[in-house]
């Protein structure tokens, strides 16, 4: 099952409304979350409802929550507790979570929140007690407004954000996705922060390359550069709203240059019969790589778990197995020989024993295919079938007997992707 996430914005709310709404917001539901990670914290439960003995009373008596929303803030506080832990075990780091500002209202539908319509207009029923129910009229397209209605969907969360309040509602989209050992088309995946953000190289079982994806990043890398120093003089000139609000702006700007690349990726691969993209595990990357200052900066900086859930979300609704497999060392292994005597520098990759260069994210991305056609071998009971492959690439030359037709995606400012690609893949 694949999630969709609708957002409607709430349009022309009512003043004393909303200041009661974000009052609420601010006080008694920030001060749950709070609290409920606190016991988690103490406690250490193993699922929300372990959780409900310590704070339900609390939530209900002294902070005045009602019922589902008592049981929305036990949840919504476990969540965020459980992904703390699973991350620490990963070798991550970070305090355990802490609620500031506004945090998002997490509602139950029906219970807490209802969507109703008259005539044209739509409107959201938000419940804070058996007495405060806030009518906010919200808009949207239509088509998604009927989708929510018929849904089915557990909950809602409203959210402000620039000042704006929105109503977002995640709905399950089912998918059917083919297993492992049915699929036919190999596409390996190497997610970079400099030179191009996506490299993957697409292959058959057999060991044929069919395609080569690229999308580069420089652009958006220069954009990047230019806003850090600018608000490194905005906060030596003791403008620290200015800096928040390029911030904020620099943020839209990546997700909405990786929603782009991603959704380009997707229609890319969706042209090879049954794909399993491989993505690299990159689980504790920032805990173990140690470099200067600036690149410190730009790897902390960069959001590598959105990029690959962005590329897994869309590949389930396009019914596609993406899976990530171990990444180690596939930028050190020679893809044509399987040697691990290399040498790299920046984007250049050169094997000392077979003489074979070429673009490191290249070769990353062709071990990856590589890994994931044995990774399928495995699946469907053919592991011990020969291959012709050593530790991470094939013997000899049969990837290179012929030049790489290729995918190159040029995204220009803002980022706009034609509907439907050119198709390059050979025998096309």
């Amino acid at each position: 099952m694949g999630y969709v996430t609708y957002s409607f914005k709430v349009k022309r709310p009512n003043p004393g409304k909303v200041r009661h709404l974000l009052a609420f917001m601010a006080g008694p539901w920030r001060r749950g979350l709070n609290f409920c990670v606190e016991q988690a914290k103490q406690h250490r439960p193993r699922r929300a409802f372990d959780l409900h003995p310590f704070v339900y009373l609390h939530l209900r008596e002294r902070l005045g929550l009602g019922a589902q929303l008592a049981e929305a803030c036990r949840d919504t506080a476990y969540e965020a507790y459980a992904s703390h832990r699973a991350r620490r075990r990963d070798g991550g780091r970070g305090r355990v979570p802490h609620w500031a500002g506004l945090p998002a209202l997490r509602l139950n539908i029906p219970r807490s929140l209802r969507l109703s319509t008259r005539g044209s207009q739509y409107w959201a029923e938000v419940s804070l007690g058996p007495r405060e129910v806030i009518r906010l009229r919200i808009t949207g397209k239509a088509s998604a407004l009927r989708r929510v209605g018929a849904s089915g969907a557990p909950h809602g969360e409203l959210v402000q954000r620039h000042g704006e309040l929105f109503l977002h509602v995640a709905v399950r989209v089912p998918t059917a996705v083919p297993p492992a050992r049915a699929c036919r088309t190999v596409i390996g995946v190497d997610l970079n922060v400099t030179g191009h953000l996506l490299v993957a190289v697409a292959r058959d079982l057999a060991g044929k390359v069919l395609g080569t994806f690229w999308a580069p990043v420089g652009r958006l890398t220069e954009a990047r550069r230019r806003g850090r120093l600018t608000r490194t003089g905005l906060q030596r000139a003791g403008r620290p709203d200015k800096v928040r609000a390029m911030k904020d702006r620099e943020a839209r700007q990546v997700r909405a240059y990786l929603h782009e690349a991603t959704t380009a990726l997707i229609r890319w691969a969706a042209q090879f019969p049954e794909p399993f993209v491989a993505l690299e595990t990159l689980t504790g990357i920032r805990a173990t790589v140690r470099a200067s200052r600036a690149w410190n900066r730009r790897l902390h900086s960069w959001p590598f778990g959105s990029g690959q859930d962005m590329v897994r979300s869309k590949g389930a609704r396009q019914g596609m197995r993406v899976k990530p497999l171990s990444g180690a060392f596939s930028s050190r292994y020679c893809s044509r020989c399987g040697s691990r005597a290399t040498r790299r520098s920046g984007a250049a990759f050169a094997c000392q024993r077979c003489g074979y260069g070429l673009n490191a994210h290249l070769n990353g991305a062709r071990n990856m295919s590589w890994r994931a056609a044995r990774y399928i071998r495995a699946a469907a009971g053919r592991a011990g079938e020969t291959t012709a492959e050593r530790q991470s690439g094939p013997e000899g030359k049969r990837d290179e007997e012929r030049p790489l037709s290729s995918h190159n995606v040029s995204l220009q400012w803002p980022f706009r992707v034609p509907p439907k690609p050119r198709t390059l893949v050979r025998g096309s």
